[in-house]
């Protein structure tokens, strides 16, 4: 009777796993050609949980334009580093590297910072309607 409860606990855990599993590809990190592909020249919104999100709109030249929801935008490029797709803002706390992923047509990142902490974002929108800016850099 233990070995058939045993199997059964086993046969349970293997199918949980199987569902909560990453899709294939899911695991390795898109190349910068697979990520300005996905991105192309639109506008992308992230979420970051607890309901704080961001939106980037991406431009020709590896250009974009970032922001908040509800704070001003600011302007950046993208280069590729290693495995990764880094960030350089005018402010330069904004600037940040990245592991993109692509979840079932969806980008999702994750960025560590020194002391070791993840950032996890789920892209939840995509346009190409471009980002409206708002407050002091507008018209700049």
């Amino acid at each position: 009777m233990w070995a058939s409860e045993g199997m059964r606990w086993i046969a349970t855990l293997t199918a949980a796993l199987l569902i909560t599993a990453p899709p294939a590809g899911a695991d390795t990190p898109m190349t910068a050609d697979q990520f300005e592909a996905h991105i192309g020249t639109r506008t992308l919104t992230y979420d970051y949980g607890e309901g704080v999100r961001g939106t980037a709109e991406h431009l020709p030249e590896r250009r974009l334009r970032w922001a908040f929801e509800g704070y001003p935008c600011i302007e950046g490029s993208w280069y590729a580093r290693r495995d990764m797709i880094c960030f350089v803002f005018s402010d330069p706390g904004a600037s940040a590297c990245w592991h993109f992923y692509d979840l079932d047509g969806r980008i999702r990142g994750r960025s560590y910072l020194d002391d070791g902490m993840m950032f996890e974002i789920l892209e939840i929108a995509r346009t190409d309607a471009p980002l409206s800016c708002h407050g002091a850099e507008v018209g700049v």
